[in-house]
């Protein structure tokens, strides 16, 4: 997590605005200095205005699902274990003993947030009191207070290691997934390769036809071969969605095998820029009432 500091500063400030000013009055702000406009709760019609009003929410399904250790328990009830990455321990506070008991290499990170995994390719050449550290002071954030997303703050930020499925660079499926008030699906798939210094990107729809917009990374050129599972993408994001009106459901492909990656509610917080811009118009059309989505515990 880069700027661990000024994570925690800002935290800290944008917690004060909230006592003195409200949650809805947090999130109008942050979104002004960030995308430059003035944020409409009210009757909210874009794609992002739509994502500034989910991080009200209440409903106890999206805290759990948020959390990438009880969302586990979501995943198992929908489509079973088969998807799930092996786990080997979620504690909240960790030492270097429970790292020393790994595998030469895995990966760890926090339940809540981002921004926290370290990725631990040879744990000889790794400092394990330095990694317990800093792993220790990041289930100490409230992350709900960074950009809004008051949800996290539902959940109990913890640490989970898990196997390190490929020392190399993965492909990333995200499959977005909306529902209107009727319940018509559509699904958009953001497939991303590479470290963030030359990262890939393209949009496609459901049917693999390459989208001429984009939004956060510009794509270069770079085609994507389309996955043989790609109908059994669709049909599993299809499942792990159903319970909400929007929600971007994140798989990878490693050996030909898919694994779960999580479900993100509010992807980059809702302030990713269009390209062009009138698509932040059209998703946001494609999105039903937030107010009808299912909050049953499960």
């Amino acid at each position: 997590m880069d700027n661990y500091e000024t994570i925690i500063n800002l935290i800290k400030q944008n917690r004060r605005i909230c006592f003195f000013h409200g949650k809805k009055f947090l999130i109008q702000k942050i979104y002004q200095e960030r995308t430059g406009q003035k944020l409409n709760l009210d009757t909210p019609s874009t794609f992002r205005e739509k994502l500034q009003l989910r991080k009200l929410t209440t409903n106890p399904l999206i805290s759990k699902c948020a959390d990438k250790y009880t969302v586990r328990t979501y995943v198992k009830t929908k489509i079973g274990t088969k998807y799930l990455i092996p786990q080997y321990f979620c504690r909240k506070h960790i030492t270097p003993r429970d790292l020393a008991n790994l595998p030469s290499s895995f990966i760890i990170k926090t339940t809540s947030g981002s921004g926290s995994n370290i990725i631990i390719k040879d744990k000889t050449k790794a400092n394990l009191a330095e990694i317990c550290q800093k792993m220790n002071s990041y289930t100490k954030i409230k992350y709900g207070y960074l950009w809004g997303e008051f949800f996290y703050n539902q959940t109990n930020n913890q640490i989970i290691a898990e196997k390190l499925l490929s020392k190399d660079e993965v492909y990333d499926y995200k499959i977005h997934c909306f529902r209107d008030d009727n319940g018509k699906l559509r699904q958009i798939i953001e497939v991303m390769w590479g470290p963030k210094s030359n990262r890939h990107k393209r949009m496609y729809d459901s049917n693999w036809r390459p989208l001429d917009y984009y939004f956060s990374i510009p794509p270069d050129g770079h085609a994507f071969k389309k996955p043989r599972q790609l109908s059994e993408l669709l049909e599993l994001s299809d499942k792990l969605s159903e319970d909400f009106k929007y929600v971007r459901v994140d798989f990878y492909i490693i050996k030909n095998q898919i694994y779960f990656g999580e479900l993100t509610f509010v992807p980059t917080a809702g302030f990713n820029q269009f390209h062009p811009a009138k698509y932040d118009q059209i998703w946001g059309n494609w999105i039903g009432d937030f107010s009808q989505e299912n909050p049953k515990m499960i």
